[in-house]
């Protein structure tokens, strides 16, 4: 009996969330609060940016770390729902210093969720264009 009320519960949630998606909320937004948009200015303010291992010399043995790994990897889902070429080749191009044998040793292998998260890169990149190279990071 129990586990019937809590499904139906489920159920309810599930269809009441539903329902709020195609609520009004997300209508006659201003164009400065249109998703895409305030996608690309995170994405053009990421771009430039510099990794913690080249600002912060102490920390260099690190490698990419979590934050800038889950910015990146919805930076590219961003690019890639929007269909944004320009933006995905730069997010891409990004990465390209990664793949050579110095830029490898910035790809910390420790068996930690925050340095394991930085896989996701490089998969998602070999999803959006077949780069062989990603898969074998």
């Amino acid at each position: 009996m129990k586990l019937r009320t809590s499904l139906l519960l489920c159920a309810a949630s599930v269809l009441s969330f539903a329902q709020a998606a195609d609520g009004p909320w997300f209508r006659d937004l201003p164009e400065s609060a249109d998703p895409a948009a305030v996608g690309k200015q995170l994405i053009e303010n990421f771009l430039p940016r510099k990794f913690r291992y080249e600002t912060n010399p102490a920390k260099a043995h690190l490698g990419v770390i979590y934050p800038e790994v889950i910015t990146w990897y919805g930076a590219l889902d961003v690019a890639s729902l929007t269909k944004d070429k320009e933006l995905l080749a730069r997010l891409i191009e990004k990465f390209e210093p990664l793949l050579g044998d110095e830029g490898n040793k910035r790809v910390n292998r420790s068996a930690h969720v925050d340095y394991r998260v930085f896989g996701a890169v490089p998969l998602e990149i070999d999803r959006i264009n077949g780069d062989q190279r990603c898969r074998k990071l």
